[in-house]
């Protein structure tokens, strides 16, 4: 059996979750910033890195905050705020341009939605049947990253025995978007999450060790 005056000495935090505050999921790290046999305050780093599709979308996030962690048992009410950042790869329309081989004349656009819409045309036309297209000396993809923040505010439960290492939690987690994410179609078609509200509410489970 693990001493459990050891335990109340560990002040640190790792662990994977499932959803939660990165959106799909993330790891994190916890350091107890405060604490006594019946409060905790944790302050919270996470990130989670993401290629959803064969044509290389990507999200990439990062999470930070503070949570309370109530109970002197090893069941404890956890509550917390904190910001999450998401990294999107060309959540923009694609910009693609075709240079004739004549070079008299200045390249054309095209404009996409995504990666997959543009490989998806090229892929049905061959080149074939658009005369743009077969007089196509090269196209460049231009690659956009764009950041949102997103404000969080999570209640849940944590179990943290002190007879074990390993914790257990589960958060409800309320996302709290500015107007122009909220309004972003680009955002909610890459991640598949985001709606048109303002407040969107989420889940995450996670699993972890202290030490």
């Amino acid at each position: 059996m693990i001493d459990t005056v050891a335990q109340s000495a560990y002040k640190n935090y790792l662990y994977i979750e499932g959803a939660g505050k990165s959106i799909y999921y993330s790891l994190n790290y916890e350091r107890q910033c405060y604490g006594n046999d019946l409060l905790k305050i944790n302050a919270r780093l996470g990130t989670s890195f993401l290629i959803y599709d064969k044509y290389y979308e990507s999200l990439l996030t990062i999470n930070y905050g503070l949570s309370v962690l109530y109970g002197s048992t090893a069941h404890k009410i956890e509550i917390g705020l904190g910001q999450t950042y998401a990294f999107l790869e060309n959540p923009s329309p694609h910009l693609v341009y075709i240079k004739n081989t004549d070079n008299s004349k200045d390249p054309q656009q095209y404009k996409f939605e995504n990666t997959k819409a543009l490989q998806t045309y090229l892929d049905t036309q061959k080149y074939a049947n658009n005369e743009d297209f077969r007089k196509l000396n090269y196209a460049v993809l231009n690659t956009v990253w764009s950041a949102y923040m997103l404000n969080t505010f999570s209640a849940g439960y944590r179990w943290v025995p002190n007879t074990s290492k390993f914790f257990l939690s589960a958060n409800a987690i309320l996302f709290f978007f500015p107007i122009n994410i909220a309004n972003s179609t680009a955002l909610m078609q890459t991640t598949n999450f985001i709606t048109t509200k303002n407040i969107y509410l989420h889940f995450g489970i996670g699993a972890g060790i202290k030490f």
